[in-house]
């Protein structure tokens, strides 16, 4: 009588990429290797970059994973919507030992996180420094461990204070380039 042979699941792109989830999340980011990930998989390393790509390409697709799953906030004040997305991305990449550094660029995966702040600032009336002011919320909710988050939303409401007040009065000219984003 033979042993029957216990047959491997097909190796996709999707288990090649829950795999490196598994061991950023138990080693970090950098922890692992290609051959860890290919262990892991079961499979040679030339199997990983078939599917995937090389370790830039999976690190990639790891962080779209975990960009993926933070949930966006629906609707409420800005600042508001600020503080529950940081929280959420704080607790979602807490999770994954390295993500951090490359979600708070805010470019490649991390691009539609950054974009969504952008839209959530423009939307608040900070259009000229969306961009700026969403990489400082990107940079300090995925790299501080401080305060931060709270003087970065209070610098901004400061400034869309004034921003109101300039436009209400037609003053707007006259301050442009001032502000925390411009020294």
């Amino acid at each position: 009588m033979s042993t029957p042979v216990r047959e491997r699941a097909p190796i996709t792109r999707s288990v090649v990429v829950t795999a490196a989830l598994d061991l950023t999340r138990r080693r970090g980011l950098s922890g692992w290797t290609m051959r860890d990930l290919a262990a892991a998989v079961g499979a040679r390393a030339n199997v990983i970059r078939y599917h995937v790509g090389n370790r830039a390409d999976v690190e990639a697709a790891v962080v779209a994973e975990v960009c993926a799953a933070i949930s966006l906030p629906d609707g409420g004040a800005w600042a508001d919507w600020i503080r529950l997305l940081a929280a959420r991305m704080r607790e979602t990449v807490a999770r994954y030992p390295g993500v951090g550094r490359a979600v708070a660029t805010g470019s490649g995966p991390a691009a539609p996180l950054l974009e969504a702040v952008v839209a959530e600032l423009d939307r608040a009336g900070f259009a000229a420094e969306s961009e700026l002011a969403a990489h400082a919320v990107l940079v300090e909710t995925c790299l501080s461990r401080g305060d931060g988050l709270e003087f970065l939303i209070a610098g901004l409401t400061a400034r869309l204070t004034r921003l109101r007040r300039e436009v209400s009065t037609g003053d707007r000219a006259n301050h442009r380039g001032s502000g925390p984003w411009h020294g």
